[in-house]
């Protein structure tokens, strides 16, 4: 385990969620893993929710996903009365997405677990499949470390598709085989990388959209722990966000100002806000002919710039007709999410924290009790190998952020040739020896000046070749140590990056296998957060 300020996300919202006497609890109920309080205020709502409930199961059965035993169970316990969530979620990335995917889920689930024996209830861990979202730029990567080539990435072609919601993107056989190709070039060939193909392979034949295997892959990981997907495009989830979107339709602008007003709070407060809304911007897309098109306000009418312009009151009526034809920006989806589901409790990153600090209007607003917000793990995943190589070459985990000619520089001053010091050495005395040697020829012995210097050229000749000899072979073992450093840094601390945020956790099952990962899942659940976790596969992590 490392301080975040050693490694691990290091934003300032985030860092203060640690540290309880931070301003930033002010702006959100932050808790520890290891100290969540029961929420009365949710609990309470959701008691006699019966229909409500009814309708999120209908709306998780829409998907037809093939399940496991303990993800039926936790299907079924929604029904009961006093049964909570433990909700995240995310951008469907490339097979899975960046490895903090897998760390939001492990959180939600091993949270939920800790929270059904300390609140003696059914407590269910969801995730929010945030298909919704249209930055397909932004998911269409997947970056795999070669050790030939180092950092490659593969692109599966569906930022060509802009404007379209990731669910509706279907998937090509011809991607599959590229992909294919891609992971057989820069894996190691053996059991672990066709093992890895395979699943892939199976994944993808029985998904037909992007978000389908991104769905199906988390609850195949999954598997053995009680997950849930919500898709909030399904239809039964659409008609419970409509009293949300009734709202936000008849006051377009209101959301931005509640985030504008908590803005200027948090600034106040020595944060910086990340949301920055245009006057006008209205917090829900306009789906239209597969695109997930802004919707403005101009003039008291709504706008979808080309496709349509409409009072509030008639676009209301139409929305109301066909409740799929809205889907929430990222601004309003926390506040959609906490009104259809009972949330127990949320797990988010660092990113996720700094925006929910400026939406509490927004739940104040439409009298939606906040749930407890939990900071997600953390973690950088190596091998026993590469921490012995750290080792070896003298790297600190903070030296992963450093330059790599400053630590070479550190790394040649700690470990300066003995060798090359005495041969250095013995060519200053053998010089100095020459010296005497011929000013005391030169008084009674002239004949012999020349061929006695001639001899000692030789000498020092011989020891400059010893020198050469020792120099290159310096420079071979520093070659190496830079080599090591590179590739310390390319899977480390790939890009400049944290790990978690650039290889996916299908990346480390090619590269350890996959039965680690349940080992991973079961040794978390000891965890409290509070640090950024190194996991070496194959060996107990305390």
């Amino acid at each position: 385990m490392l301080p975040f300020d050693v490694l691990g996300p290091g934003n300032r919202y985030w860092l203060d969620a640690f540290r309880v006497d931070a301003a930033i609890h002010e702006f959100l109920p932050l808790v520890p893993l290891a100290g969540v309080p029961f929420p009365e205020a949710r609990a309470a709502l959701w008691r006699d929710a019966r229909q409500t409930r009814e309708k999120i199961r209908e709306g998780i059965t829409a998907s037809k996903f093939p399940l496991s035993s303990p993800q039926k169970q936790a299907l079924d316990e929604i029904l009961l009365p006093d049964t909570l969530m433990v909700a995240t979620g995310q951008q469907p990335g490339a097979l899975g997405g960046p490895l903090y995917t897998f760390s939001k889920i492990l959180t939600a689930v091993v949270l939920a677990d800790r929270l059904r024996e300390e609140w003696e209830i059914p407590v269910v861990p969801v995730l929010w499949d945030g298909g919704d979202d249209h930055d397909l730029p932004e998911i269409d990567q997947l970056i795999w470390n070669s050790l030939e080539k180092g950092n490659e990435a593969f692109h599966f072609g569906i930022a060509e598709k802009p404007g379209r919601p990731a669910w509706s993107v279907d998937l090509e056989t011809e991607q599959l085989e590229a992909l294919k190709g891609f992971l057989e070039g820069v894996q190691p060939q053996g059991d672990y990388g066709r093992n890895l193909i395979e699943l892939v392979s199976s994944i993808w034949r029985e998904s037909t959209t992007w978000c389908d295997f991104y769905d199906r892959f988390w609850l195949r990981v999954f598997e053995n722990c009680p997950l849930l997907v919500i898709r909030p495009w399904e239809r039964a989830f659409r008609e419970l966000a409509v009293p949300i979107l009734e709202t936000e339709i008849l006051l377009p602008d209101q959301s931005r100002l509640d985030i504008e007003a908590t803005s200027e709070l948090l600034a106040l407060a020595g944060y910086k806000p990340l949301i920055h809304k245009s006057p006008g911007t209205c917090p829900f897309f306009f789906i239209h002919e597969g695109q997930r098109l802004p919707v403005r306000e101009v003039g008291g009418d709504l706008v979808v710039e080309g496709v349509l312009q409409k009072s509030p009151d008639r676009f209301l009526q139409d929305y109301q007709a066909q409740p799929e034809s809205l889907s929430p920006n990222a601004t309003l989806r926390p506040v959609v999410q906490d009104a259809i589901l009972p949330t127990g409790a949320t797990v988010l990153g660092p990113s996720e924290i700094a925006y929910h600090a400026q939406l509490d209007r927004l739940y104040r607003r439409h009298g939606i009790p906040r749930a407890p917000i939990v900071p997600r793990l953390s973690m950088t995943i190596a091998s026993h190998a590469q921490i012995h190589r750290m080792e070896e070459t003298g790297l600190a985990w903070g030296d992963l952020q450093r330059d790599d000619r400053e630590l070479m520089k550190r790394a040649a001053a700690a470990t300066d040739d003995l060798s090359l010091a005495q041969a250095r050495l013995l060519e200053s005395q053998v010089q100095e020896a020459r010296s005497r040697m011929i000013e005391h020829l030169q008084n009674d012995r002239k004949h012999l000046v020349d061929p006695v210097d001639s001899q000692f050229g030789r000498i020092e000749k011989t020891i400059q070749q010893i020198q050469d000899l020792i120099a290159r072979d310096i420079a071979r073992r520093d070659s190496i140590r830079l080599a090591r450093i590179q590739n310390l840094k390319n899977t480390l601390y790939p890009d400049g990056d944290l790990q978690e945020r650039i290889f996916s956790l299908a990346y480390f099952m090619g590269k350890f296998g996959q039965s680690w990962v349940e080992s991973l899942i079961a040794e978390s659940r000891t965890w409290d957060g509070k640090n950024h976790i190194v996991y070496i596969p194959g060996e107990v992590n305390d």
